[in-house]
């Protein structure tokens, strides 16, 4: 068992610096891991050293290839241990840059199998896991639980109503909300589908890096991870689907790979899984780079991530509930929530919120809707009807000014983030709360809805002329080789 608190530093990032509007430089307090997490630097020191044995997968012929293979497979073997998936009865295939592709995929076949009209998905869910289901099927959006505290997860009586009609090919549900946090109970969800003969996909980008999975319990047909949430950037998707699914269906995309015999008239699929499935040459390294953070994240354990996370997540719900001047949204109850947090701020645009907190404290969070425009209008719908109400404007202005506010903030935690990140995002909201005024005559909206400095200066960025910052690397590995043959010549002649 690997201890969490050990391996809480080792990600790339922590330590960078930014300038900030105030002239100085400060180290940037990472909290927006939902869209993307850091990098863990184990598994690229990894990837660094496989690089030198790289080759293409699927032959066995020479080292560097048996290399490729046998780490590529032992990868998919780990994602299926990391969500107690069965070997036998299921296969992992790595897919796309994210969640989408699998999703997409996950979607294709289980309409093959079981073409009933309807669909059902929440309405929590991220676009990725409802467009899809549009685009093949007629969709239903299930309803939430309306709690004393907002919104909360799957109202399962309801779901149970849309399943009696038998019509439900598939329920497809989030195993996690991206903009609030909330956890669905999927093991319930799954049970429920199944017993009215109706399949079920679990979107469980956002339970991946935060909880344990347990397939052998939830019996979802197919799971969905994206491993650049999960430490693991350039990873690909994650489709777990059970095989008996992908024995009663077609593969979707055909070429190399995934064929046994192909003639002029005809061509032979693989039998072998994940093969059938993977047209193509796959994202290897990225693949294998999911794996290896994989086996790490099992040997820490992922009930300890989850109840380290509950306790920060805890601590912030607490920090924020003292300032009345912030809104919290979905059900605020922590044991039914990961480290997803959206808010508002009164009377501050999300997007300048954002800004500032960047700007001024160095601060990364993520504003906007978080590709769940739905879930999101459903949240802060009465909010904005009271703020229209209120406002003293002309009748052709109110629009646009309500535009502003359509949206929220979102602090995300991974599992770098500690008690005084919390403490350093709380006394910033303080601090641009108590001087509103001040932050807000900092900056000036253009027509686009964007924020502006007044100083009309973009801060300095690294990495701003990748062609220049290439060429270096270029030159400094050359003079690495010059030197190193000079020093090898001069070896040469020494002994002679």
């Amino acid at each position: 068992m690997i201890n969490l608190d050990q391996i809480r530093n080792l990600f790339i990032g922590l330590e960078t610096k930014y300038p900030t509007r105030l002239g100085t430089n400060i180290r940037q307090c990472y909290l927006d891991s939902t869209a993307s997490s850091l990098a863990f630097l184990p598994s690229v020191n990894f990837i660094n050293d496989y690089l030198k044995y790289y080759a293409n997968v699927h032959s066995d012929s020479h080292n560097s290839a048996k290399i490729s293979t046998q780490l590529f497979e032992w990868s998919a073997n780990e994602i299926l241990k990391l969500v107690n998936a069965d070997p036998e009865i299921y296969t992992c295939i790595f897919l796309g840059s994210g969640a989408t592709a699998a999703i997409n995929r996950a979607s294709q076949i289980l309409r093959q199998i079981n073409p009933k009209p309807r669909v059902l998905v929440s309405l929590m869910e991220h676009h990725s896991n409802d467009l899809p289901h549009r685009q093949r099927s007629e969709v239903t959006h299930l309803s939430l639980l309306d709690t004393p505290t907002g919104l909360g997860g799957i109202d399962i009586e309801k779901l149970e109503q849309e399943l009696k009609t038998k019509d439900v090919s598939y329920v497809a549900v989030t195993g996690v909300s991206n903009v609030t946090g909330i956890i669905n109970p999927i093991e319930k969800i799954a049970k429920l589908a199944h017993s009215y003969d109706s399949y079920i996909i679990i979107d469980a980008a956002q339970m991946g890096p935060h909880m344990p999975i347990d397939l052998a319990i939830c019996k979802a047909d197919a799971l969905v991870l994206a491993g650049h949430k999960m430490y693991a950037p350039s990873s690909p998707g994650v489709l777990i689907i059970k095989k008996v699914l992908l024995d009663s269906s077609k593969p979707i995309d055909l070429g190399g790979g995934m064929v046994t015999d192909v003639s002029l008239s005809d061509y032979a699929i693989s039998n072998i899984y994940p093969d059938r499935e993977l047209a193509g040459t796959p994202n290897i390294v990225g693949s294998i780079m999911l794996g290896v953070t994989a086996n790490t994240l099992r040997r820490v354990g992922m009930h300890n991530v989850q109840a380290k996370e509950q306790s920060l997540t805890q601590y912030l719900l607490n920090k924020l509930a003292e300032i009345p001047q912030i809104t919290v949204y979905g059900n605020l109850d922590p044991h039914n929530r990961v480290g997803v947090i959206s808010f508002n701020i009164n009377k501050l645009p999300h997007k300048l919120t954002a800004i500032i907190l960047n700007d001024y404290f160095g601060i990364a969070v993520r504003n906007q809707c978080f590709c769940a425009h739905p879930y999101v209008r459903s949240l802060i719908r009465e909010e904005l009807w009271s703020m229209a109400d209120d406002i003293d404007l002309p009748e052709e202005q109110v629009d646009a000014y309500i535009d502003r506010y359509k949206g929220m903030v979102r602090i995300s935690l991974g599992l770098y983030n500690t008690v005084e990140d919390i403490d350093c995002v709380v006394s910033a909201l303080i601090e641009i709360i108590s001087h509103i005024d001040y932050y807000k005559e900092q900056y000036i909206e253009d027509t686009t809805g964007g924020f502006i400095h007044i100083s009309e200066k973009e801060l300095p960025l690294p990495l701003s002329q990748p062609e220049i910052v290439m060429e270096k690397y270029i030159r400094d590995h050359l003079k690495k080789l010059n030197k190193g043959e000079v020093e090898f010549v001069n070896l040469v002649i020494n002994e002679y």
